[in-house]
């Protein structure tokens, strides 16, 4: 007889063996099974995620965060799905509360990180940014992003020591890299046009 755990184990199995739309059809038996099983629901999320059914993904998961409320992960992976829909500020609400849960949790941070800058909220964003470096020192992309914010606000100077530290981390990293000798040569062409203005006859 099917019970209701092997049957979520299943699905995970089917999930890491890429049959995501059979994986869909054993959560939900599972759930038929046990209506208030939240392991079952994450899973069954986390497969519409994959397979890019979002809406149904949103309501699997807010249903198991009604079940299971203090799964930061849900609360993370549901902001995911909200950002992907370009629905952030009811994004940054759930990593937000992810955070708020577990206060090191360094993916709801970098996550908050990005959906503040798409909303251009960049004081935020580096705060954000900050406080994923201050938990995970050695992260050259977390670097890289604060330095993409740093820019946006025109604190070029701290950009500039941004991009050279995720490439002390990550030699080679191209991003960082790219994103260095653009501010380098921009930041060259402003001094060089503000020079020849100075020298200009009046």
């Amino acid at each position: 007889m099917k019970n209701a755990n092997s049957l979520n184990s299943l699905g995970i199995s089917l999930i890491k063996k890429g049959y995501h739309d059979e994986a869909i059809n054993v959560f939900r038996e599972a759930i038929d099974l046990k209506p208030d099983f939240a392991e079952a629901y994450i899973n069954l999320g986390n497969a519409f995620t994959d397979v890019g059914r979002f809406d149904e993904a949103i309501i699997v998961y807010k249903k198991a965060i009604e079940l299971q409320p203090n799964n930061t992960t849900t609360y993370n992976n549901l902001g995911n799905v909200l950002r992907e829909k370009d629905l952030l500020d009811e994004a940054i609400i759930y990593y937000r509360k992810a955070i708020e849960l577990q206060p090191d949790y360094v993916d709801a941070y970098y996550n908050l990180g990005v959906a503040l800058g798409y909303k251009g909220y960049f004081d935020e964003q580096i705060a954000a940014y900050r406080k994923v470096i201050e938990l995970q020192q050695n992260n050259a992309v977390v670097y890289n992003y604060l330095g993409v914010a740093l820019e946006n606000k025109n604190h070029f100077t701290e950009a500039i020591s941004a991009y050279q530290k995720a490439l002390e981390l990550q030699p080679g990293y191209s991003l960082a890299q790219n994103n260095l000798e653009s501010l380098l040569r921009r930041l060259s062409e402003q001094a060089k046009n503000l020079s020849r203005n100075e020298h200009k006859p009046l």
